[in-house]
């Protein structure tokens, strides 16, 4: 996988044998499991970065998350240790000592619908989105109490894990105006449905990831970002104290576009 940086997306690109550099993302996914690396994982890493240094004069990792979602985070130190082993350590937002590059754009209003169009209709003005795949190490059901009683909440997105699907459901009977739809919206439908609703609520996964795809969408859009608690979003802005409840945080965002050309230069100087 490799990172064009006159379009700021990945994609897959030919190589021929010891070409200049490859960037490679989500290389730790796949050491994991659930919660815990596993042997045959860690062994198929290790055999992966020794090829890749093999072909390439230059391995360029970026790391999307502290730990892959759904690990625990006291697998750090592994995950930590296989980014030693590589000429430039990318990360989409301020980690230690990496290169600190923006997330590529989603341009979530592109293109025709690729889905049913279920979702964009179900969606009303005043509710907050909270939008994503929906799994358990999310915990949607701690930020229910946080947000406001007065406010109905619509939380859409594919359901993999039936059973906490099921529970979220449970959830939804007994608060009024909670409605949980399991649903694969295309990127257009997804952002009418934000957009209708006016207000989207990003519940980051603070222990695991260094930023949430759910931001990145939401960037894109006239809405306002909710955010839990009063942590800076680091690269993509600031937070401001919300009055609509409290332990609530309003995201002040930079601009996609700045965004967009900061990572187009930083990516310039690391693949020169």
């Amino acid at each position: 996988m490799g990172y064009d940086a006159h379009t700021g997306t990945y994609r897959r690109v030919p190589v021929g044998f010891r070409s200049d550099t490859v960037v490679v993302s989500w290389f730790e996914n796949a050491m994991f499991k659930g919660e815990r690396p596993t042997v045959y994982g860690v062994f198929a890493s290790l055999l992966k970065l020794m090829f890749l240094h093999t072909r390439f004069r230059r391995v360029v990792l970026v790391r999307h998350n502290i730990v892959p979602h759904g690990a625990s985070v006291r697998w750090k130190w592994l995950v930590d240790f296989f980014y030693k082993f590589c000429n430039a350590k990318v990360a989409h937002n301020y980690h230690e000592d990496y290169r600190s590059i923006p997330h590529p754009r989603y341009r979530a209003d592109a293109g025709d619908c690729s889905c049913d169009g279920g979702i964009a209709p179900l969606a009303r003005p005043g509710e907050i989105a909270i939008f994503g795949r929906i799994v358990a190490y999310k915990r949607y059901e701690t930020w229910f109490d946080v947000l406001p009683k007065d406010r109905e909440i619509l939380v859409f997105g594919e359901a993999s894990d039936k059973a906490y699907l099921e529970q979220l459901q449970t959830v939804a009977r007994s608060r009024r105006g909670l409605r949980i739809v399991d649903s694969q919206p295309c990127d257009r439908c997804a952002a009418t449905a934000i957009k209708t609703c006016g207000t989207v609520f990003v519940a980051n996964d603070n222990e695991r990831a260094l930023v949430s795809g759910s931001l990145i969408f939401s960037l894109e859009l006239p809405v306002t970002i909710l955010v839990p608690g009063r942590k800076s979003l680091g690269l993509y802005g600031d937070i401001t104290p919300s009055d609509i409840a409290a332990g609530l945080g309003e995201a002040a965002t930079q601009p996609v576009e700045v965004l967009e050309q900061q990572a187009t230069d930083a990516w310039r100087e690391v693949l020169q």
